[in-house]
């Protein structure tokens, strides 16, 4: 094996040059580079080293996502990179050290686009599930930097678990998923309990009500079919 210090200039470069294309005039460029990122994030464990380079990539992915790339293909592979930025480089989003503007835009671009194609709508859900999941194991203010997105994203996951086309890409499972991490996320301790205005009882109120809507549903369709 190379030994570390060479292995991490190549990875390193490899980012930059990568990062290069993911704005390239070419869809087919474009794709290939987003996804050649997605690799290196997720086969690289300095994570430190990578920090820069995900905060340098992530706006053009968030671009590429919420502005509409021409191509599906683009945007598919922008927002399942996005997920895998919240699974595996969080921290890089939400170090105190920095401003977390980049952060709240990842986030508030999630939630918006859960009114997009079933595909994209579900790895978007799946984006909140991971950057929960990433959150509720850091301390401090940076395990705390959801909270104040956790009552907004609630909010944009129920119509989009009622969405028509929900049964596509598996978008109403992913929409449940991610209303569930994030209630846990906010039951986690007090602190963050305490940075979340979330009434409870309303939510299982709603969670009971369309239970019995879903079931009424059931019943209607056995009975059509007698």
């Amino acid at each position: 094996p190379l030994p570390r210090s060479r292995s991490r200039r190549g990875l390193l470069s490899s980012a930059r040059a990568i990062q290069g294309n993911i704005q390239h005039a070419e869809w087919r460029n474009r794709e290939a580079a987003v996804m050649a990122f997605c690799q290196i994030l997720e086969g690289t464990a300095d994570l430190e080293s990578m920090k820069v380079h995900v905060q340098t990539a992530l706006p053009m992915l968030i671009h590429l996502f919420a502005k509409g790339d021409e191509h599906i293909l683009v945007r598919d592979t922008a927002v399942f990179t996005i997920s895998e930025v919240c699974r595996l480089h969080t921290p890089a989003l939400v170090d105190a050290r920095i401003d977390r503007s980049l952060f709240t835009n990842t986030i508030t671009t999630l939630g918006t686009s859960l009114v997009a194609e079933p595909r994209l709508a579900a790895r978007a859900c799946a984006a909140v599930c991971n950057c929960t999941l990433a959150c509720a194991e850091l301390e401090g203010a940076e395990g705390t930097a959801l909270a104040q997105h956790v009552a907004p994203l609630l909010e944009q996951l129920w119509p989009c678990a009622e969405r028509a086309d929900g049964a596509e890409a598996n978008l109403r499972v992913q929409a449940y998923e991610a209303m569930t991490e994030l209630v846990q996320y906010w039951g986690r301790d007090d602190e963050t309990r305490a940075l979340v205005r979330l009434d409870l009882v309303t939510l299982l109120q709603e969670v009971l009500r369309r239970l019995q809507a879903s079931f009424a549903e059931l019943d209607a369709a056995r009975a059509a079919t007698r």
